[in-house]
């Protein structure tokens, strides 16, 4: 596939340029999120019901970024 697009604005281009990172940093907090719901990573001091609302916190988290990805349009599985 070959495409061509024409920007007006320079912050236009790099924002368009940035796509590809932009989707990895949000996998990476995807993933980040995911080991701290899943294996309670980094928060081995945390016990009870404190740990059970940093891991329900984490969970919301990536609930909403998921969330917004998919109202955007984009996936993080592609």
């Amino acid at each position: 596939m070959k495409a061509t697009l024409t920007y007006d604005d320079e912050s236009e281009l790099r924002d368009a340029l940035n796509g590809f990172t932009w989707k990895m940093v949000a996998i990476d907090l995807d993933n980040w999120l995911r080991s701290k719901t899943k294996h309670e990573s980094g928060l081995e001091t945390k016990s009870g019901t404190e740990l059970e609302h940093y891991v329900d916190a984490y969970c919301s988290m990536r609930e909403e970024l998921r969330e917004l990805v998919y109202d955007s349009g984009l996936n993080l599985n592609d």
